[in-house]
């Protein structure tokens, strides 16, 4: 039934191998059940998570995508922008995170711009070997998250003030920040 293939899919995701086409395959798949499901739209979704007890599973999923972009750095760009669009879909046009979770996701995205390391300094995250296009759609992704935490702009200026590539996505900071 529907509440299997779900949690299979989530498993399968979680297990096949970063580089694979499977990982893709997977995160583009959640994200359209994610779409149906949790759409803005008046209409609703076309399953029915809530009764069969998904929704924190896939918030929690949607949470660590963050993680998987961050693992995946540049080796399986296919995958981290499907991962990025999910992100962005998620904050633009559903409902599936409340206002903690979406702290949580803040916090989280934190890593992909940098941190700071006692002993090392600044460590950049990803975000500064993403293509252009993966790093708009990062951004534009951050732009929907409510209450933005001062945590992650100071990451983002940090990486941006480094960044060779900001001209292109300069419009879309100053916007977000």
């Amino acid at each position: 039934d529907a509440e299997q293939l779900l949690v299979a899919v989530m498993h399968y995701a979680g297990s096949c191998q970063l580089a694979s086409p499977s990982k893709t395959l997977c995160v583009r798949f959640l994200s359209k059940i994610i779409e149906l499901q949790w759409s803005r739209s008046p209409a609703g979704g076309a399953l029915d998570l809530a009764k069969l007890q998904l929704s924190d599973m896939v918030a929690n999923w949607a949470l660590g995508l963050p993680k998987l972009m961050w693992q995946l750095r540049d080796r399986n760009l296919a995958a981290s922008t499907a991962a990025a669009e999910t992100l962005r879909l998620i904050g633009q046009r559903t409902r599936l995170l409340d206002a903690a979770a979406s702290d949580t996701l803040q916090a989280s995205l934190v890593t992909l711009f940098c941190v700071s390391v006692p002993g090392k300094g600044t460590v950049f995250g990803p975000f500064r070997q993403y293509p252009p296009a993966l790093q708009r759609t990062v951004l534009e992704a951050v732009s929907y998250c409510p209450r933005r935490s001062e945590k992650l702009s100071l990451a983002i200026r940090a990486c941006l003030s480094e960044a060779t590539s900001v001209s292109s996505i300069g419009a879309l900071v100053e916007e977000i920040l």
